[in-house]
């Protein structure tokens, strides 16, 4: 069946990372958060079936530890109070710009 993303939000603005509950970094953030639509077809109607939210953002400290790379799940705490699991895929410890997605089974959450 094919399929296609939805944009559902893209929260961005300033918050602050955690690591094992110990503040670690205030970062700027920009997410996009996605849903996969899958769309199923028959000879009298579409149908569009709501599938996995999926997650993604840039992150970059703007104050605080400045690596983040070392594979830990860390919690990103939203300007709206909202919290989100995530690891980065990829970044930069002198720049403190990283690539993120969500950490297994993780979403937005309220705090």
């Amino acid at each position: 069946m094919p399929t296609k993303l939805q944009t559902l939000e893209s929260p961005n603005g300033i918050g602050t990372v955690y690591k094992d509950n110990r503040t670690i970094a205030t970062v700027y953030y920009s997410l996009q958060v996605e849903q996969e639509i899958i769309v199923s077809k028959s000879f009298t109607h579409t149908e569009e079936i709501p599938g996995q939210k999926r997650i993604t953002g840039q992150i970059t400290v703007d104050e605080g530890e400045r690596d983040l790379m070392d594979g830990s799940v860390l919690v990103l705490q939203l300007a709206d109070g909202r919290r989100w699991h995530f690891v980065t895929i990829s970044g930069n410890p002198i720049s403190g710009k990283y690539r993120a997605n969500t950490a297994s089974g993780g979403g937005l959450a309220d705090s």
